[in-house]
């Protein structure tokens, strides 16, 4: 597994959960920036990991699926979690179409440690959206 001390060079190098033909699941660990941008410059993203797994770009054909390497949604860079990516077109647009409707359910865990006034107590604590 990744630590944030550590930067990934490839795909291989994330624990992947699922991978068939339309889609690669993978473990994003916390550390890592999930999209490139301006501000990513130099900087190791699973974008960038992940552009050799999704399908090539026809020539001269510049759309979402393609300006976002497949990557449906996102994580921040320091929560870590499943990270689903989209190596078609046609998948992209049905993940993004469930994600839209609100077909996807989402579970949060978050873990603090020194909140609720007193003492170095850790708490934990589970949200699910739907």
């Amino acid at each position: 597994m990744i630590h944030s001390t550590r930067s990934a060079r490839s795909v291989q190098a994330l624990p992947i959960l699922f991978e068939d033909s339309d889609l690669l699941v993978i473990d994003k660990p916390s550390g890592i920036v999930v999209n490139n941008s301006d501000t990513t410059k130099g900087e190791t993203t699973i974008q960038s990991l992940v552009s050799d797994k999704v399908e090539a770009p026809k020539e001269g054909v510049e759309n979402e699926f393609t300006q976002r390497c497949g990557i449906v949604h996102r994580l921040d860079k320091e929560t870590s979690g499943v990270l689903i990516i989209a190596k078609n077109k046609e998948s992209f647009e049905n993940l993004q179409a469930q994600f839209k409707e609100r077909k996807v359910n989402k579970e949060y865990i978050s873990l603090t440690h020194g909140a609720g006034g007193g003492g170095d107590k850790c708490s934990c604590r589970k949200a699910s959206l739907e």
